[in-house]
């Protein structure tokens, strides 16, 4: 039978197959039993020129949500037909998917019991929280904008150091920096309140669509965040990536200006940075963030 892999990414439970087959998409199974999937057809002209007019629908895109209690790569496999290919998810990885994971893995294994780590923007706003990406013996301190699960310190991010006192060993934050109207005072308010030679994990978005208006400010390639965390605030980057491509597709193309092909260009939904304290910042930013907007965000407060 000929078939093809090109990645296996699994992300947070998500599981995506890209390839192309003879048979058609795989079935998905987990310890040997099937596990729900959506199916996409995915043309593939590379094929179809090698193979002929019969491979113009092997193209496929398989996605799966595995679920929390299936985190074991090797209990994965494909079925093709009566071709049973396993562990794919160690055989052909998806690599920036797995560069992206590797800086989530290297902040769980250099906390250490006994460790001050600070998340910003802690609430459990959808019912997440992510105490498990450090130690679960250090000293946690979690703080957000508003009251809520998850919440130790009530307070604006712009204005860290005024709420916190002490210094961090690691500080981290999941989708947050895209609701701070000036995340450039963030990242100076950090350096205030972490460690020389601590360490700092950003994660948030390059492309995502608006949401929790009218707070709502920005999205950061991975490139963008040397504007924000380099010598100048006091901090080298460690690694950086971007996970999750995905495309756009306007909903009109009536303009003029609008170029082809547009609607099949690509982006990524996360991105991150992994970030070390070296210094003192060089510079400061003098300013009260609450005076040029209103910043009482207030989505899915309880």
């Amino acid at each position: 039978m000929l078939y093809h892999l090109d990645t296996c990414s699994i992300f947070r439970s998500i599981l995506i197959v890209d390839g192309w087959s003879e048979l058609g998409a795989p079935e998905v199974l987990y310890g040997g039993q099937p596990v729900h999937s959506t199916t996409l057809s995915d043309p593939r002209p590379d094929v179809q020129a090698a193979f002929g007019e019969r491979a113009a629908n092997w193209g496929f895109r398989v996605c799966a949500f595995l679920g929390p209690h299936m985190q074991e790569p090797a209990q994965l496999a494909l079925r093709f037909g009566d071709t049973l290919v396993t562990s794919p998810g160690t055989t052909h990885v998806d690599q920036e998917n797995h560069q992206f994971n590797t800086m989530t893995q290297r902040l769980q294994s250099e906390s250490k019991p006994g460790d001050r780590v600070l998340e910003i923007g802690s609430r459990a706003r959808s019912g997440n929280t992510y105490r498990f990406l450090v130690h679960p013996e250090v000293e946690y301190v979690g703080i957000d904008i508003a009251e809520g699960p998850n919440v130790d310190v009530v307070g604006d991010a712009h204005h860290l150091s005024r709420y916190v006192s002490g210094q961090f060993d690691t500080i981290f934050s999941i989708s947050v920096f895209e609701h701070l109207l000036m995340p450039w005072m963030v990242a100076l308010e950090m350096n205030k309140v972490l460690k020389i030679g601590g360490t700092a994990y950003i994660q948030s978005h390059p492309s995502f669509p608006l949401h929790d208006q009218p707070w709502d400010f920005w999205r950061f390639s991975k490139d963008a965040w040397d504007g924000l965390f380099n010598a100048h605030t006091g901090f080298e980057i460690v690694d950086k990536g971007q996970a999750m491509r995905c495309r756009f597709a306007p909903e009109t193309t009536a303009m003029h200006n609008v170029q082809p092909g547009f609607d099949n260009g690509g982006s990524y939904l996360l991105s991150a940075c992994l970030v070390r304290k070296i210094a003192p910042a060089r510079v400061q930013w003098e300013a009260e963030a609450g005076d040029v907007y209103n910043l009482a965000y207030d989505h899915g407060v309880r």
